[in-house]
């Protein structure tokens, strides 16, 4: 049965303020409930499973509630929840880093390993690789004699939130997490036609040693094309597997398909894209972290053992920093990016409960800030990952609008939580839609859509 878990706040004080005419493209508080009634007796939705609840932000009168406290599938707008969480407990100017550590080149040549370390960026993508690529080569160095090992202790426990094993599939959005992360964990698998009846030719983007390709894709004549694009784990790498047909006159066609070991994937990029501006890497790509520095202690006088201290921690070689969290919640809420709502509840976990962190950690200071700072009515939300996939998520529409009014009241909130939802005919998933009508560059909202939840 379809569910509909319908939201509806921050929109009627602006129409009134304005002075609109009642009209059922513009209701007013006096009109709302018959209209809404009406819409909700349609034929169309009258089997429905709905929950409403309307509220007036600025002095926080109901308007309209109907089954508002039942718990519903929130779908992708679980994502306002956990970007609320992160905003209100990081900040709108944290950012993300990712460093390199390694010894001082000598006329260019750095002897030994160079280790990378993340913290969960969730935007690096692949540009942004290029460019910390870039800061060794004009640092000066030449060649790195030993291995890159990939740091990725700031996460751990599974890659995956529950729901995600409902989806065996390599679809791009059912990426796992991962603290070192390139390119959203996917990768853009190109498929052009050549000659008929020859192989087409296939790009993987970005590319390296660690993702390799199997089957093959037939250019044909007159077949219209069907392509089957999948990647698979083998022996702890990832492979491409394709086959099926594309047809000569067609444009190239592109794939974005999720890998497997982040850390490495990431790594054997970065290995590529040194290698392709000239810096010579002697080693391999393996996993392991950063040495703690040793403790020290200090002899008495009497033969004693004083207190142990730990050595200050190394200086990275270079280091970079993701855009402001503002920026990156406008990525996760405007295109319901799940990847990134996922680096984000971790990264939140961590900085809240201490590192490694872990999506337990990042349900527990998610939950934390709706009871402790929202203070959302009983029944509790259920939040079982951070973008809403599948149906282990429940909220009411009650929860939704507690949260909306009070990300709206908080002046710290207000402006960059708004600014990272789609804007009606605008941007972000709503930009075909509402393109006519009131709501048309005024409405600012997040959208969400399952099988089951629209």
């Amino acid at each position: 049965m379809l569910q509909i878990l319908s939201m509806i706040a921050l929109i009627l004080t602006q129409a009134e303020a304005e002075g609109v005419s009642p009209t059922p493209a513009n209701p007013t508080v006096e009109n709302l409930p018959g209209l809404l009634d009406s819409l909700l007796n349609d034929p169309a939705v009258a089997d429905a499973q709905t929950s409403l609840h309307v509220v007036r932000v600025s002095d926080g009168k109901v308007l309209y509630a109907k089954n508002e406290n039942e718990l519903r599938v929130p779908a992708s707008t679980i994502k306002l929840f956990t970007t609320a969480a992160a905003l209100d407990e990081l900040g709108p100017d944290y950012r993300f880093k990712t460093e390199i550590y390694g010894a001082p080149p000598n006329a260019g040549i750095i002897s030994g390993d160079i280790h990378l370390k993340g913290y969960g960026d969730p935007w690096l993508v692949p540009e942004r690789f290029w460019y910390f690529a870039n800061r060794l080569k004009y640092s000066g160095v030449t060649q790195i004699d030993g291995d890159i090992i990939i740091d990725e202790s700031y996460f751990d426990g599974p890659a995956t939130a529950a729901g995600q094993e409902q989806d065996s599939s390599s679809s791009a959005y059912m990426a796992p997490a991962g603290a070192l992360s390139v390119g959203f964990n996917a990768v853009l698998v190109h498929i052009l036609p050549t000659t008929p009846g020859q192989p087409a030719r296939i790009a993987i983007e970005p590319s390296s040693d660690q993702i390799s390709v199997e089957g093959s894709v037939t250019t044909s004549e007159r077949t219209r094309t069907r392509v089957n694009v999948e990647v698979v784990e083998k022996d702890g790498r990832n492979v491409v597997v394709v086959e099926g047909y594309i047809l000569q006159s067609d444009k190239p066609r592109g794939y974005w398909r999720r890998i497997q070991h982040p850390g490495l994937h990431s790594g054997a990029v970065f290995k590529a894209m040194l290698q392709s501006i000239g810096i010579e890497v002697q080693g391999s790509v393996r996993l392991g972290t950063l040495p703690v520095p040793a403790k020290t202690t200090t002899a008495q006088t009497d033969g004693a053992v004083g207190e142990a201290t730990q050595a200050a921690a190394p200086e990275p070689m270079i280091s970079m920093t993701s855009p402001r969290l503002s920026d990156l919640m406008e990525k996760v809420n405007k295109y319901s990016n799940n990847f990134m709502s996922g680096q984000l509840a971790r990264a939140l976990g961590a900085e809240t409960f201490g590192a490694p962190g872990n999506w337990d950690k990042g349900e527990k200071a998610i939950q934390k800030f709706l009871q402790e700072r929202v203070q959302v009515s009983a029944p509790l939300p259920i939040i079982k990952n951070a973008s809403g996939l599948h149906d282990v998520n429940r909220v009411s529409s009650k929860h939704v609008t507690e949260l909306l009014c009070f990300m709206a009241r908080d002046p710290k909130h207000e402006i960059e939580f708004l600014n990272s939802m789609a804007v009606a005919g605008g941007v972000g998933t709503l930009q075909s839609r509402m393109e006519e009508g009131s709501a048309h560059q005024v409405l600012r909202a997040k959208t969400g859509t399952l099988s089951i939840a629209s």
